[in-house]
């Protein structure tokens, strides 16, 4: 509340991951139970935006970890009706070197130690790979749809205000 009175907009929230499992993996000092009582708090503050994020695919994450996200993120779409009031960013985790993600990725195979890190190299949980394929497809077709969406809203509704003066 005190946020909101002096002009706070937003509460982005980067909590990485939805499930004990895959926080407790990353080192991240806080439960699944910490994110649902943000999101609560944030949700009784009316006039702020807030917004999570949160990772695919992080080690730990299983199958049953990513449905029950699915359902976090439903459950708040339907509670404020596909409001853009609550924001939900779901991305990949981009392996640096020298970070813990990078000794997870190499313990688990997923990349070699001396991979070249000069191009994008990300991390994917390998019990995850059918859901990564799945969300990979689908994101592919969506993602020019939604592309074209934007440019059709700022084409057709936003004018420009053009003055002779």
């Amino acid at each position: 509340r005190l946020a909101a009175e002096a002009g706070c907009v937003a509460f982005p929230f980067s909590v990485d991951a939805f499930s004990d499992n895959a926080l407790k993996a990353m080192g991240k000092g806080y439960t699944q139970k910490d994110v649902l009582n943000a999101y609560e708090v944030g949700r009784r503050v009316k006039p702020i935006q807030v917004g999570f994020s949160f990772f695919l695919d992080p080690p730990e994450t299983t199958v049953n970890d990513f449905v029950n996200l699915i359902k976090f993120l439903f459950k708040v779409k339907r509670e404020f009706h596909g409001s853009f009031r609550r924001i939900f960013d779901i991305n990949r985790i981009r392996i640096e070197p020298h970070t813990p993600i990078f000794e997870i990725a190499v313990l688990q195979g997923v990349i070699k130690r001396d991979v070249n890190m000069l191009k994008p190299v990300f991390y994917s949980e390998p019990k995850m790979r059918p859901i990564t394929l799945v969300f990979d497809l689908i994101f592919f077709f969506v993602s020019p749809l939604i592309k074209l969406k934007r440019f059709l809203h700022h084409r057709f509704r936003v004018k420009p205000m053009l003055s002779n003066e």
